[in-house]
């Protein structure tokens, strides 16, 4: 199975729910839950819906995901 925040193939994986979209469950490694990461997608989701500012301290600023850097383009539409 793979992880949806590091995207590599684990063998257990655990479903959470996301700490931006509460109603959304998904399936992180051991090391992602850990880490307390978001999968990116969701994340620029989450700036597109409510705005940048909302999500920057918390996520972007501190890097709770994996991937290259989010940038405004990726956010802006």
């Amino acid at each position: 199975m793979i992880c949806a925040s590091c995207g590599e193939a684990k063998a257990e994986l655990h479903a959470k729910r996301s700490q931006l979209f509460n109603s959304m469950k998904i399936l992180l490694c051991n090391s992602c839950t850990e880490s307390k990461y978001e999968p990116r997608y969701l994340v620029i989701m989450y700036a597109r819906s409510r705005g940048v500012d909302a999500i920057l301290s918390k996520v972007i600023n501190q890097r709770r995901y994996v991937g290259k850097t989010i940038e405004a383009t990726d956010v802006i539409v």
